[in-house]
């Protein structure tokens, strides 16, 4: 996403789990449009970073991408309240 985060849908379930960094300002975002968010707490998940490493006693520099474990915010958005709500008064505000 471009806000930083993560959308995590369960099969069969209007429930939407989103995940983003615990400094995002996502959850705000989605709220400031009307989505009612409910948070879940935080949590744990494989993210990539870059790694660059400097040979000892050399110039040269090797940059490695790896996956760590990140902490992340959960949150939870019912989509039924979502449609309902888009249906009455408006749009989907450019995020489905």
């Amino acid at each position: 996403m471009q806000e930083g985060g993560w959308i995590v849908p369960q099969p069969d379930t209007s429930t939407v789990r989103l995940e983003c960094p615990v400094d995002s300002q996502l959850p705000e975002l989605l709220r400031g449009l009307g989505y009612n968010l409910q948070s879940g707490g935080i949590g744990e998940r494989l993210m990539p970073f870059a790694e660059t490493l400097k040979e000892h006693g050399r110039t040269n520099t090797i940059t490695r991408q790896q996956v760590g474990v990140g902490i992340v915010g959960l949150w939870q958005l019912d989509l039924r309240c979502v449609f309902a709500a888009n249906a009455e008064t408006r749009t989907c505000a450019g995020i489905c």
